[in-house]
């Protein structure tokens, strides 16, 4: 069917009786299934078969936002219900499909259907848990994996609540409690035979700074064909400063026949970056281009970033050239900030207001780059002009980022190569005022072998 109003007149006629699981196929033969398309199917489904319609409706919620038609037909499907308070549950997966739309809708009054529920099953358990992460409630997911846990032999365990309340535990930075749930994991035989468990212990070890850990896990799995398992391990490398490991890493992933994505060679140019290493950026460009990833925004930044820190800043232009035309900010913020970072202020803020004229809304690091720009004592003759831009991009700054003092200092710089001393001695006072200091600078000097810090 090429016409979505043609497949849904073909779905209303059939009598609701007439509706099994089967025919849930439905919207799978629709070219781009809609709210009514789904809306249809709810209604269809209500009285016969209401886990279906809930079932359904949860489906829809994970790629479209519930429209009144949608919401509409759930609650139809709900009025059929018996009240949750005081009546025993006509069917618990039901109450398990209510859990999880409630939770994707980001309401998690989900847990009040939850505690109604006699005897909820893994599912249930898992769609509360999982709901609770996916809200940032990571405290309230690590307590219901605790009770989950207590179930025993009950609800045993499975992947699905392993790495949810592994997610949790990431975004909360709770590594003791993660590895707790490893050691959980282990027991039941998670650790290393579920890829979705493994990639998650990955995350939450690399999320919460032990690199060394993950890396350990990393040399003891059995799989390692999946590419997001490598880029995990390779985050958490760069996360922890150890850029040589995260080529080396790369390099072997390759070795090994997994073939690189974006975030691949986008982390791998930033490694390359960070030890100045020309040639394995120039290396890992020209896999780029043969494997179709120029048009990738993250690597197109990466490209630019790799070959301004190297120092070759003819390439960055070149790179820069061919992704201009995705008119993307990270492309263009990678630009200005490499003509500052390399001596040529003037340009970048020629830069900055093209941008503007594109249309492209600059975000916090395109500010930072274009005020330090304007602190440039070789933009002391643009006068008023490079002062008062420099003011109002200082003042963005301050609110998108309070704490950096970097930025005051800038502000401070400007106001200095501008002769508005007073201006300058105002800044630094309200620095000192606010209890914030300047941290030192340092640079990288590479001498083929290794680079150092100075």
């Amino acid at each position: 069917m090429t016409n979505i109003k043609a497949g849904q007149s073909l779905l209303r006629p059939a009598p609701a009786a007439a509706w099994t699981p089967t025919k849930l196929a439905g919207p799978s033969c629709l070219p781009a299934a809609n709210l009514r398309t789904y809306a249809v199917l709810v209604s269809a489904l209500a009285r016969p078969h209401p886990g279906l319609a809930f079932s359904l409706f949860a489906g829809a919620c994970r790629g479209l936002r519930p429209g009144p038609h949608l919401v509409s037909a759930v609650l139809a499907t709900c009025a059929g219900l018996p009240p949750l308070c005081g009546r025993p549950p006509r069917d618990v997966f039901v109450y398990t499909g209510l859990v999880d739309a409630y939770a994707k809708a980001g309401d998690m009054a989900a847990s009040r259907v939850f505690d109604e529920m006699p005897c909820p099953g893994a599912a249930s358990w898992n769609a509360l848990l999982v709901g609770y992460a996916r809200n940032k409630m990571c405290l309230e997911a690590l307590s219901v994996f605790r009770e989950l846990a207590g179930q025993g032999r009950e609800v045993p365990l499975d992947q699905v609540s392993v790495s949810g309340v592994l997610s949790a535990c990431s975004s909360a930075g709770t590594v003791d409690f993660g590895r707790q749930v490893h050691a959980c994991a282990a027991k039941v035989g998670l650790e290393l035979g579920a890829v979705y468990v493994s990639n998650a212990l990955l995350d939450m070890y690399a999320r919460c700074g032990c690199s060394r850990e993950a890396l350990v896990l990393f040399d003891a799995m059995d799989c390692r064909d999946v590419i997001i398992t490598w880029n995990v391990v390779i985050c958490a490398c760069i996360h922890e400063s150890r850029f040589k490991e995260a080529c080396i890493l790369f390099q072997s992933m390759v070795r090994d026949g997994v073939l690189p994505d974006d975030v691949s060679y986008a982390t791998a140019l930033q490694a390359s970056a960070c030890i100045l290493s020309w040639a394995l950026g120039a290396s890992i460009h020209a896999s780029v281009i043969k494997t179709g990833f120029l048009d990738s925004d993250g690597v197109a930044s990466s490209l630019i970033t790799m070959y301004s820190k190297c120092g070759s800043l003819g390439d960055a232009l070149q790179a820069f050239e061919v992704a201009e035309d995705h008119f993307c900010v990270m492309s263009w913020t990678a630009m200005i900030t490499a003509l500052q970072q390399n001596g040529h202020g003037l340009q970048a803020v020629d830069m900055f207001e093209k941008m503007l004229e594109h249309g492209i809304p600059p975000d916090h690091i395109t500010f930072v780059s274009v005020l330090s720009s304007c602190s440039h004592s070789g933009l002391v003759e643009q006068g008023r002009k490079d002062l008062e831009m420099g003011e109002e991009v200082a003042k963005k700054l301050f609110v998108i980022e309070p704490g950096n003092t970097g930025n005051y200092v800038l502000l401070a710089n400007i106001y200095t190569s501008h002769g508005r001393l007073e201006k300058a001695k105002e800044v630094r006072k309200w620095m000192r005022f606010q209890e914030l200091r300047k941290e030192k600078g340092c640079s990288l000097v590479n001498d083929e072998s290794q680079t150092s810090m100075l």
